[in-house]
């Protein structure tokens, strides 16, 4: 295991927020999310844990006090592709551009508030500069309430690439190990590269340095990757997961069931950012919507996706 971020060595005396860890019957209707359907159920929780559920017959008299919910009961939910720090509000690059760290720091600490309350108790955030470093920080050492975190630090590109004002950049192998061992020092969980966008990016020896380099220090690697020959080469070079996907061809879907490597889907941009009455509302510009349009009118990228769902590429959920 690579060496603890610094941050893990601090003592902490209490934390901040203190998570009520009750003993609470809560009813409801019950999902269990391995076959079971509860329409008219219950779930007991002590200090933290799930210790009983089944049918509300089932509730033992005087056992815990009893909280009448009126909804649906159902195991947390996990947002795999996230990026705390944008407001999902302004232009994307501006944010990334302008924001004080500070100003960042309180939209991920919105952010973290709106996935609770949204039923999102855990959130893999695939960067904005290293700051999800620090929100990771401030969840584990109770400074802040929030989702449990898996985090990226900053993702890594080659210099002057895809969002590279947002970026760790890095040119040549040796540089690639450099900007993955400054995210294992951080404290990262997994590295992300962005792999493409409209040409691929890193030459081979800068890809397969990158992800030698996570694999030595122990953390999965994953790709923004949205086309065929992207995804082909990302995944034939060692990545261990595949960001947004999008057209892909049948021999490389069956590389990635052969790999076993999931592909983690995220409509909701794309989508919104395509309907000009949405989209003008949150100040997109023109060129932006212009090209949101053409990709949802082009099938190829969906078609790929559904394709590689019946092939038995696991779709994974993420925003």
């Amino acid at each position: 295991m690579p060496e603890p971020a610094a941050w893990r060595y601090d003592k902490i005396t209490k934390p901040m927020f203190d998570v009520p860890a009750g003993h609470v019957t809560l009813t409801g209707r019950v999902l269990t999310m391995t076959g079971d359907v509860f329409a008219d159920g219950f779930v007991t929780v002590e200090d933290g844990k799930i210790i009983a559920l089944g049918s509300r017959s089932e509730i033992q008299a005087g056992s815990s006090h009893v909280e009448e919910t009126s909804g649906t009961i159902m195991p947390g939910l996990i947002n795999s592709h996230a990026h705390l720090n944008w407001d999902g509000i302004h232009d994307l690059a501006r944010q990334s551009m302008d924001d004080p760290r500070p100003i960042s720091a309180f939209k991920a600490a919105g952010n973290m508030l709106k996935s609770l309350r949204a039923g999102v108790t855990m959130v893999r955030d695939l960067g904005f500069h290293d700051m999800n470093l620090y929100s990771k920080q401030a969840v584990e050492q109770g400074i802040f309430p929030g989702p449990r975190l898996k985090v990226c630090g900053a993702a890594i590109i080659q210099t002057g690439g895809h969002t590279y004002w947002v970026c760790r950049e890095a040119s040549g192998a040796d540089e690639m190990r450099r900007a993955v061992r400054e995210q294992v020092k951080g404290g990262a969980d997994l590295i992300k590269i962005m792999a493409c966008h409209d040409t691929l990016e890193f030459t081979d020896d800068e890809l397969a340095a990158v992800i030698d380099e996570a694999h030595r220090n122990g953390l999965p690697i994953t790709a923004h990757a949205t086309y065929d020959a992207c995804i082909e080469r990302v995944v034939r070079f060692g990545v261990d997961c595949v960001e947004h996907g999008g057209s892909m061809s049948q021999k490389t879907i069956a590389l990635l069931v052969e790999k076993k490597i999931p592909i983690v889907t995220t409509f909701a941009p794309i989508v919104q950012q395509s309907q000009p009455d949405i989209a003008r509302k949150f100040g997109i510009p023109e060129w932006k919507i212009e090209e949101r349009k053409k990709a949802i009118a082009n099938p190829a990228r969906y078609e790929g996706l559904v394709n590689a769902a019946r092939a038995g590429v696991s779709i994974v959920f993420g925003t």
